[in-house]
């Protein structure tokens, strides 16, 4: 993925917390699959109850990667939020998107802090707020990530094992069944042989 594709993706991320955020709520996690350098498409996490079955639902964004065979992936999820549904410790002080690049050798975790401004009622009745861009941290390359991330980016690189995989189709067939929210970008099947 190069430095242009990079930076739209992290844009639209960013985007799309604001958008969400002004609608009184917090956007879900969501992963971005890649394949020599194209973007093969993206899920948003499913409706989930706190605890482990948000865990679960977390790893399993990394089925759309591992269904297209990607080589890269972009992640981002709202820092405070992955920690509450998941029961997991927040692994930052403060509210933060995170934005995350890996592939199947390592990863850059970059980190947008942010001060939440109240902007009055959404039109459903919920508190509007709009992010106060704070300076951001120096990228990360190491170090431990949220578990429930740690697990997608598994699932992500680490192939079906015994099992088939069942192609994009077929991974995006399950996803939407169990209400993730599933985009492919003009991907073929047999794009993915050739390439």
């Amino acid at each position: 993925m190069d430095a242009q594709t990079y930076a739209a993706v992290r844009g639209a991320m960013a985007e799309a917390h604001e958008a969400v955020m002004a609608l009184g709520a917090v956007g879900p996690p969501v992963l971005w699959a890649a394949r020599s350098g194209r973007l093969v498409g993206y899920v948003s996490l499913r409706p989930v109850h706190v605890g482990e079955d948000a865990f679960q639902g977390v790893s399993e964004l990394g089925m759309l990667a591992a269904g297209a065979e990607a080589d890269e992936v972009m992640m981002a999820w709202e820092s405070q939020d992955l920690a509450v549904a998941t029961g997991a410790e927040p692994d930052f002080d403060g509210t933060c998107l995170c934005v995350l690049w890996a592939d199947a050798t390592g990863y850059k975790l970059q980190r947008l802090p942010y001060r939440e401004l109240d902007i009055g009622p959404a039109e459903n009745g919920l508190r509007a707020c709009r992010p106060d861009w704070l300076v951001e941290p120096a990228p990360e390359v190491a170090g431990p990530l949220p578990l429930a991330i740690s697990s997608a980016l598994h699932m992500c690189f680490a192939g079906w094992g015994e099992h088939a995989n069942p192609g994009i189709e077929g991974v995006r067939g399950y996803l939407e069944s169990c209400g993730y929210s599933v985009r492919l970008l003009a991907y073929r099947e047999d794009a993915a042989a050739g390439s």
